[in-house]
């Protein structure tokens, strides 16, 4: 391929840009500060995320956190921060919270007045007794009905007090108490301080009463000035099918919607671009229809009010958490952001899913969300600390803790390009859907997903999945938006700085007012109106006739993509084709398109996890193909050719794979032929490598022991069960726990590794060790200690004893009693094998008995890591073999590929040369440059996670995309009796087995080509 020379300043501007992004398109983690805060170290942690090509950082307590929030130390703290993060370019964004509170703001604060208590409305039996914070509002036949404030349990009810956050003076004073303490670094406000950060504001918390719905005190006031009559009247109406119902669940929600966004929403934004600073974060439950309205009413409006709107994805799976595929919220936020020309469109990403999560499952999951719209990345999340179980909340850690740390630079400016790609022109989109949350709300009810409101979300999921599938861009209406931002101009409606030719309708119920008249004037000036389920039946929630002409214009068609493909087909130009060799369009490759002043941009994304596609791709109009290389910055000129009313290229989709084209219309058509590779030989690699290690084996501990004071030792249990025991009976007092190991051989060097080793009277084998301060492994809280003087063949004992305090929730105040004794697994550490038994495999688990041995390597391996020895390894390990390899003629080209492949990174060496880094498919690498005649020398640097370092271990699940802190023990799903049931055999989710991912390589090939002239 030909490397493009810029010819005008600013292509040649945006060239240098995409080579080098800025920090603005790096991305921002949450940092996790989870531990008791130490200057140099936090200034460490904040030069590491540089390194690993980060541009900002969140600075977010989190659970775990031992300094005090917004004290004296906090603050000299932060303020380093903020001063080394402006001397290395990089952005910090402050987190609004108050004193002492951690994580969630603004739904926990301490010491707010009873008036501003988050209130709900609830129901009851009218014989019910009446609770503390329950004040009667009516009664209607056999119920009644509460306004109740939500008030935490005792013990905590003057720590913390979930706001209400549809009333303005509690968001008010609440402002002046949160908000004001950082302007102690207003001088950075705007500069390096870029943002403030706020998690999942909600309009309800109702602690397990259902149904309930948002209230505030105000409400039956603004409900009669707006609509005209009393809310009061018509309570039962929100909670069953009584009366008119859907009328009044629409003024309901309507209001309650309007409420939180000028109270909450309005008031923060409003503060925030008084002093520079954007207002970002994300809402609770944008997922479906459903959860948005129990925790939010609504989300698209609010996205207004934020500087940069963002959303949130958890877990691995893009099917989370409905089982839909995810995409309702990053095309909610991102259409919003289209509609004002908002460039910046965040989401939340990669938490709660795995420590094992690869480069290629980060990629899988960013090239979605990004082809969604989605143009700043949130790494959830980079952890201050994982002492305690702070490793268990919420992996995987996406700091300097992962072996992997060192190459991460390589997949953050890969998306820093995108992002920078994906902010340049403007999006561009024909269709406008209707956005069904209004029709949802006149159906919802409380705790209760009905079939209806499901119907509603399946409808519009799956006109989005055909419309992504059939390559037709296009954005959501929020009718609050479209009646502030509608108009129809040119026959086009207009919705602030989008324009549409064509809007559809998914099933809905009823439609505003001002929408009905928006479509009728469009369909007056020829515009075209799909409908794709069920037609509208109200308007503003009520009965009308109105309606019916409105929907007698409307053009129905399937909600299927071979209906929806021929009818916009008719009416529009294609924007792109994307074809399989006989023809047929390819549905997998979504694309994200936007228009620049050199011509066409398009982000080509295969969804498909498995399969590979060979595409002929087809962009109507005239000029020359670009593709811009993420991976590298490159920017190319692939084979093409000019028909009279297309350009058409090939290009291989290999699963998740993404690709950035620009048809530069300001460049003259070409046509480059594709030079044809002829395949000449395959020769295999055998599955015998030298193996090299570069970390320390490790092995963990994780049963064990225990006595109190002088009481005699338990049975053996699971740690985690140990400490759980402990602090349920509130034991306060000497612990001591006993691991054991078995050793063939005597180990060439072996250490234990003590989370806070200092504060443990550590024995083996009744010798008595200290921690002499060697470096940590992997992470500060860390200790290892060299115990290789102790160790022999055969069964060696560990016993480590300390003072233990069990947590105490309620205390706030006195962060150490908080969390009390974190009794935790030991890690063996060093020069060794680690000998298993599998027990069997189920597609990424691979199961072990629960005993294991210490013996001593093996020089030579067939590529299967966890079987030669390794199967809690953590870290890099290097596997080498010569092959003899015929001359290769200079029309030839040499491909090493890698059939399986289980690594985050594997670094490729020829011949002592670096050939290139491997991360995600294609396993593929030209080496051709490399090799030599005769003897080569091949070495593959494999690096993994912590996962099986860390597990969880024990999940009777396996390896899953979705890791909660609960996922490491028995006690969320078989309960706090759990360790009896695992006694009895009865456990569900726990089991003793040892669940680990693979690690390793198997059938490499050499494959040469022969290249047509």
């Amino acid at each position: 391929m030909e490397i493009i020379e810029a010819t005008y300043n600013y292509y040649k501007k945006m060239q240098e840009e995409f080579k080098n992004p800025g920090t603005e398109y790096r991305g921002v983690t949450l940092w996790m500060l989870n531990d008791k805060l130490e200057e140099q170290e936090a200034i460490r942690q904040l030069e590491t995320f540089y390194q690993a090509g980060w541009g900002a950082v969140i600075t977010r307590t989190f659970m775990g956190l031992r300094t005090m929030y917004l004290s004296e130390e906090w603050m000299k703290i932060t303020e380093e921060i903020i001063k080394r993060a402006k001397e290395l370019g990089m952005k910090v964004w402050l987190q609004e919270a108050d004193k002492n509170a951690a994580a969630y703001m603004p739904t926990g604060i301490p010491g707010m007045e009873e008036d501003f208590r988050n209130l709900i409305l609830i129901r009851k039996q009218k014989d019910e007794p009446i609770e503390e914070g329950e004040s009667l509002l009516a009664i209607h036949n056999n119920y009644a009905y509460y306004e109740k404030k939500v008030i935490p349990p005792e013990g905590w009810r003057n720590l913390l007090c979930v706001l209400d956050l549809l009333n303005p003076n509690t968001v008010s004073t609440y402002l002046e108490r949160a908000y004001k303490p950082l302007l102690r670094f207003k001088d950075e406000f705007g500069k390096t301080v870029e943002a403030i950060w706020v998690d999942e504001p909600l309009i309800k918390v109702a602690r397990g009463i259902i149904p309930a719905l948002p209230w505030t005190k105000d409400f039956p006031h603004l409900f009669e000035e707006r609509w005209g009559y009393s809310i009061l009247s018509h309570l039962p109406s929100l909670f069953t099918e009584e009366g008119d119902f859907i009328k009044v669940r629409h003024h309901y929600w309507r209001l309650i919607t309007e409420r939180f966004n000028e109270a909450y929403f309005h008031q923060v934004y409003d503060w925030c671009e008084r002093n520079g600073v954007k207002f970002t974060g994300h809402l609770m439950g944008e997922d479906t229809l459903f959860r948005q309205i129990t925790w939010s009413g609504n989300t698209m409006p609010y996205y207004e009010f934020m500087g940069i709107p963002g959303i949130d994805f958890l877990t691995g799976d893009l099917t989370w958490p409905s089982g839909d595929p995810f995409l309702l919220p990053p095309k909610q936020c991102s259409s919003v952001a289209h509609q004002i020309d908002k460039r910046e469109v965040l989401c939340e990403m990669y938490g709660v899913s795995s420590q094992g999560l690869t480069f290629e499952d980060r990629k899988r999951i960013a090239n979605w969300l990004m082809v969604l719209g989605i143009s700043y990345r949130c790494y959830h999340g980079s952890f201050y600390s994982m002492r305690g179980r702070r490793k268990r909340f919420y992996p995987p850690h996406l700091s300097y803790q992962q072996p992997y740390w060192k190459y991460n630079k390589l997949i953050a400016d890969y998306f820093a390009r995108v992002s920078y790609m994906l902010r340049q022109g403007k999006y561009y989109a024909d269709i406008l859907v209707i956005h069904p949350i209004e029709s949802a709300q006149c159906v919802f009810i409380d705790g209760e997903e009905t079939q209806l409101i499901k119907d509603l979300n399946s409808s519009l999921v799956s006109l989005s999945v055909n419309l992504m599938r059939i390559k037709r861009s296009f954005d959501y209406g929020d009718e609050s938006f479209l009646e502030k931002y509608g108009r129809v101009r040119d026959k086009s409606i207009n919705v602030g700085n989008m324009a549409y030719r064509v809007v559809i309708l998914p099933s809905l119920i009823t439609l505003r007012r001002s929408t009905v008249n928006l479509l009728e004037e469009f369909l007056d000036q020829g515009g075209l109106v799909i409908s794709v389920g069920d037609l509208p039946s109200r308007i503003d929630g009520e009965i009308s006739s109105e309606i019916n002409s409105l929907n007698a214009r409307i053009v129905k068609v399937k909600n299927t993509y071979e209906s929806l493909k021929e009818l916009l087909d008719s009416h529009l130009p294609k924007e792109i084709e994307i074809l399989s060799k006989d023809g047929e369009s390819i549905e997998d490759i979504w694309i994200h398109h936007r228009r620049l002043e050199e011509g066409r941009l398009f982000f080509a994304v295969n969804v498909n996890n498995t399969k590979k596609y060979d595409a002929i791709l087809r962009i109507p109009g005239k000029g020359r193909i670009e593709l811009w290389d993420p991976a590298n910055g490159n920017i190319e000129i692939p084979p093409q050719h000019q028909e009279e009313d297309h350009i058409s290229t090939r290009i291989e989709f290999y699963p998740n794979s993404s690709y950035i084209l620009l048809l530069n219309e300001k460049k003259m058509p070409i046509n480059i032929t594709e030079k044809d590779l002829k395949l000449k030989s395959i020769i295999p690699i055998k599955n015998e490598f030298t193996i090299k290690r570069y970390d320390p084996n490790s092995l963990t501990l994780d049963f064990c022991r225990y006595k109190k004071e002088s009481n005699g030792w338990s049975e053996v249990l699971p740690v985690i069960g140990i400490q759980e025991l402990l602090t349920d009976e509130c034991y306060t007092g000497p612990i001591s726990l006993q691991f054991e190991f078995f050793c063939e051989d005597e180990p060439k060097s072996i250490f234990l590794v003590v989370e806070d080793a200092e504060k443990y009277e550590i024995k083996v084998n009744d010798r008595i060790f200290k921690y002499e301060g060697l470096p940590y492994y992997r992470d500060i809280s860390f200790h290892p200690v060299d115990i290789k003087e102790a160790v022999k063949k055969g069964r060696n004992i560990i016993e480590i004893s300390t003072y233990f305090t069990a947590g105490d929730p309620t205390n706030r105040r006195d962060l150490e009693k908080l969390y009390g004794t974190e009794l935790e697994a030991v890690y063996l550490i060093g020069d060794f094998s680690v000998k298993g038994q599998k027990k069997g495999e189920d597609g990424k688990s691979i199961w072990y008995y629960p005993q294991f041995s210490i013996s001593l390597e093996e020089a030579k391996t067939n590529g299967n890591l966890l079987a030669s020895g390794y199967p809690f390894y953590n870290g890099t390990i290097l596997l080498s073999q010569s092959i003899l390899l015929p001359k290769v003629g200079s029309n030839e080209k040499v491909f090493l590929e890698i059939e399986k492949l289980d690594s985050v990174v594997t670094k490729i060496k020829i011949n002592s040369v670096e050939a290139g880094i491997i991360a995600w498919k294609p396993y593929k690498l030209d080496i051709t440059e490399f090799v030599k005649e005769g003897e080569n020398t091949i070495e593959l640097e494999l690096t993994n996670s912590l996962r099986n370092l860390l597990g969880p271990h024990h999940n009777t699940i396996g390896e899953s995309p979705s890791v909660w802190n609960y996922s490491f023990s028995g006690r969320h799903q078989d309960g706090s009796d759990w360790l009896k049931k695992r006694a009895e055999g009865k456990c569900v989710s726990w089991t003793d087995d040892y669940c680990f991912i693979p690690f390793g390589i198997d059938n490499i090939n050499l494959i040469i080509y022969s290249e047509s002239e």
